[in-house]
């Protein structure tokens, strides 16, 4: 009985020394620490923490896309031989980097879920060209920049002090330019259109791996 009662303390005194360790676990960065980030639709991104509460961050985002229909592409949109002069479809190839760069305020730093807020410039370039599969040799491209402001609020969860799952929603304000460009049989057409100042909420990097170290 003696022994059991004696196992049973030392067993209690280990549970609460667990607990008591892990409520001393702090999670995530402090000043001088570096994160990188991996997030969904090709983001790449780093933080550098310029205090507990302070990063600075950059992001990156490269989207690149091919794209071949060779069906009967009017049978499928109808009425759209004003954009597509044929009927035989198309090959695209399109290019779209932007970049990032702001600062975080960390709400809670240390705990397990912590919150976060952030803002700074965004930029983006757009590039896209396009052959049509018809007699003529249909060619065209558009390119568009666009720059402007953004704000955010992120979550993180710790799955281990150095390694959390997160995610992002943003507002951004932007302005830019756009070029469109049409060759049809040696002859062109060139439409330049000025963006006017809009603002886009968007969910952004939905889902994000962040590894302290």
């Amino acid at each position: 009985m003696k022994r059991f009662i004696v196992l049973a303390i030392a067993f209690l005194a280990a549970s609460a020394s667990v607990a008591s360790a892990q409520e001393n676990v702090r999670y995530g960065g402090q000043k001088g620490d570096f994160v990188f980030t991996i997030g969904n639709s090709s983001v790449l991104g780093g933080k550098y923490m310029l205090s507990d509460r302070w990063a600075l961050e950059a992001g990156l985002r490269i989207t690149a896309r091919s794209e071949d229909v060779s069906t009967d592409f009017e049978d499928v949109v109808g009425s759209s031989s004003d954009y597509l002069p044929n009927d035989n479809g198309y090959n695209s190839a399109s290019f779209d980097p932007s970049l990032e760069v702001g600062v975080n305020y960390l709400l809670m730093p240390g705990e397990r879920m912590q919150a976060y807020v952030g803002g700074g410039l965004h930029g983006n370039i757009y590039t896209s060209n396009t052959t049509y599969l018809d007699n003529t040799s249909t060619d065209g491209y558009d390119n568009s920049f666009t720059y402007g402001l953004y704000a955010l609020f992120g979550v993180e969860y710790f799955l281990t002090p150095n390694l959390s799952i997160g995610g992002e929603a943003s507002l951004r304000m932007m302005t830019g330019s756009n070029e469109e460009l049409r060759f049809y049989s040696n002859e062109y057409s060139a439409i330049w259109t000025i963006n006017a100042f809009n603002i886009n909420t968007i969910a952004a990097n939905s889902i994000m791996i962040n590894f302290y170290f």
